[in-house]
């Protein structure tokens, strides 16, 4: 999975505070605050070639922390924000030697959503669909960007950088009520963004395309004045 920093608690802990302190002013439209935990499996493996020799890229799987808001313009439709900060490792794998390299990569993220909920409860259950867009920060770490440059990357030195990517999210979850105001959630989305590069150029790093970052996220929802 991966380790936590106490930058990255802090972060999450700020952003908790404040989207607390904005439920105290929804609470008569309706407001929600979720928290979760995700595994992350992320689907973007690519074949290329690189200084005369075959080579696979793919992502190990990871995990993520997630806070998110939601305002509830009525029982049905919402409207959500949200932050998520994890790891997915790239490998790099020469294909002949069958020989793998990772390069730690952190991924950062916000989207904003459309959230549709079933109207009704059954046996306390909820379900909700969700569609949206994203905004993802694919940020190598020190250890990665040392690694590249002294060892190298796909068979040469290599300036690994962050790559931003914009994005869209979608599929749906439910929430099976505790009390009227706590909830347990469950959560399944995939989110599709483009290949990240790592601010290498297609000479250096040729990979085109799509990747698809499943989720899977279980956790708890707060609500206000809903």
């Amino acid at each position: 999975m991966f380790r936590m920093t106490r930058g990255v608690v802090l972060r999450l802990a700020l952003v908790l505070a404040g989207m607390s302190f904005f439920s105290a002013t929804a609470a008569a439209e309706g407001f929600r605050l979720s928290a979760v935990g995700s595994g992350s499996f992320l689907f973007g493996e690519k074949l290329f070639t690189r200084v005369n020799e075959p080579w696979r890229s793919d992502f190990a799987d990871g995990g993520r922390v997630a806070i998110a808001g939601e305002y509830t313009a009525n029982k049905v439709i919402g409207f959500e924000a949200g932050y998520a900060y994890g790891r997915n490792n790239l490998r790099l794998s020469n294909v002949t030697e069958n020989i793998a390299t990772g390069y730690g990569v952190q991924l950062q993220r916000v989207n904003g959503n459309l959230m549709i909920h079933s109207p009704v409860k059954l046996i306390g259950l909820q379900p909700y669909a969700t569609i949206g867009a994203d905004y993802n920060r694919f940020g190598p770490t020190s250890g990665a960007k040392t690694l590249a440059a002294t060892e190298g990357f796909a068979g040469a030195p290599a300036q690994l950088e962050a790559s931003n990517k914009f994005g869209f999210n979608a599929c749906g979850g439910v929430e099976w009520y505790i009390v009227r105001a706590f909830a347990v959630r469950l959560d399944v989305r995939n989110h599709l963004t483009g290949t990240p590069r790592f601010g290498l150029n297609q000479a250096q790093f040729p990979v085109t395309g799509t990747t698809n970052n499943v989720e899977i996220s279980a956790g708890f929802t707060i609500h206000f004045g809903d």
